[in-house]
């Protein structure tokens, strides 16, 4: 592997190890270690906060530093004359290692997030149009998930206030409590990018949707457990 691709994967892990989310649920006077699901993402800044802007700029941060990485790697490719081969596998690490110093950053001991919002900021540089198509991909499979469960009994919806405000505010916590929804429609992107925006996405995105996926599984455990309990009570009941 020729060094500066080692080096890209460096500076890529470095840069996913930024705790944007934490810096900014600090900022509030929040310890995302201690609050709501103990995870390092806008989505927690969301539920210790109940901003919108300490969410939206965590969001930001995170995206923001998937994008960058991108762009790093896009640059050192440039300089080093690479073939087109060869700057997808650039990429492709800058992607890796951006997602894993998201979920574990050196910075917090290893205990960062999910890298979500950071795979994002990968599929947006690439493809504005693939990012936005995953990101609607996710955001319809949550509440399809959620609409489809409360339908059917197998959770109690959460509630909300009256108003757009108790709208926007049932919205976003349902964007961060559904982690059934939340894996499917990551797993479910691969294959949006194949059909419909090339291989080359694919191939780049791909170990980094496999990272993100690996870090929500204990989580999805934890839900699925949890489900299968409230079920059993209410089948008992």
């Amino acid at each position: 592997m020729p060094e500066w691709i080692v080096a890209i994967s460096f500076i890529s892990y470095l840069l996913g190890s930024i705790p944007f989310s934490y810096i900014v649920a600090k900022s509030y006077g929040k310890n995302l270690h201690k609050e709501g699901s103990g995870n390092v993402g806008a989505m927690n800044v969301w539920r210790s906060t109940r901003k919108f802007w300490p969410l939206f700029s965590a969001f930001t941060g995170d995206v923001g530093k998937g994008s960058i990485a991108m762009a790093i790697a896009t640059i050192f490719s440039n300089w080093h004359n690479a073939s087109p081969l060869l700057t997808t596998w650039a990429l492709a690490f800058a992607c890796a290692f951006v997602v894993i110093g998201h979920n574990w950053p050196i910075w917090l001991n290893f205990k960062g997030g999910k890298g979500l919002a950071c795979l994002l900021g990968v599929v947006l540089f690439l493809n504005l149009g693939a990012g936005f198509a995953a990101l609607g991909v996710i955001i319809a499979a949550i509440f399809l998930t959620e609409f489809v469960m409360t339908s059917m009994e197998f959770k109690k919806s959460i509630p909300r206030k009256a108003g757009a405000k108790g709208f926007f505010k049932k919205a976003f916590s349902v964007l961060g409590a559904q982690v059934l929804g939340r894996v499917i429609g990551i797993a479910l992107t691969p294959a949006m990018m194949w059909f419909f925006f090339g291989q080359r996405v694919f191939w780049i995105a791909l170990a980094g949707v496999v990272i993100a996926l690996f870090k929500h599984m204990p989580r999805l455990n934890r839900y699925l457990r949890d489900l299968t309990k409230d079920f059993s009570a209410a089948d008992i009941n």
